[in-house]
């Protein structure tokens, strides 16, 4: 026969653990969403250990820099000097064009515009420096306004751009990838 003092405190365990998951849930969403704009910014060996295997760097390269913030919203800066045979193998994997198919650098960031709720928006340097607006992480390790020589490749994909320019006098790499 069922007896009533168990099925009392397997129902309040039940809805104990219920309220302890639905709790702890809640603090790991409530954690996410106040890192929300965290900036993480990284140099040399642990700025090459966060960037994606398309991007590593030979052995030779140095000053690397990684910066990303957001939280699903999120825009990542990357930054790397090395040889420029290197990095023509970079921006095939990447592009699959040759570094010198690519668009010359005529600074095509300066004047950037992209579409929210439907409507052109235009934010200055958005996409040019690392940094949310009002806030801005200027570093020499990711300057593009000293590019006197350079190519360009730049690729929207919906809610989600991303554009590299590489330096050829300088053999500087830089990458930055958005989402909306």
């Amino acid at each position: 026969m069922f007896k009533r003092p168990w099925f009392i405190f397997l129902t309040g365990l039940s809805v104990g653990a219920g309220a302890v998951g639905f709790f702890w849930f809640a603090n790991i969403i409530g954690q996410a969403f106040t890192a929300w704009e965290d900036v993480q910014v990284y140099f040399d060996g642990q700025a090459i250990k966060k960037m994606d295997a398309k991007f590593v760097p030979s052995a030779s390269s140095r000053d690397a820099y990684y910066y990303i913030d957001g939280f699903l919203d999120h825009r990542v800066f990357l930054a790397y000097t090395d040889s420029l045979s290197h990095l023509d193998g970079v921006v095939l994997s990447l592009t699959g064009k040759r570094l010198a198919d690519l668009e010359i650098w005529r600074d095509q960031l300066k004047d950037e515009s992209f579409m929210m709720n439907g409507e052109k928006v235009f934010l200055p340097n958005y996409h040019r420096e690392p940094g949310a607006l009002g806030k801005k992480w200027l570093t020499s390790l990711y300057d593009v306004d000293v590019i006197q020589r350079g190519r360009f490749f730049q690729k929207n994909e919906g809610s989600w751009g991303w554009h590299l320019i590489v330096d050829e006098d300088t053999g500087r790499f830089y990458y930055h990838s958005w989402t909306t």
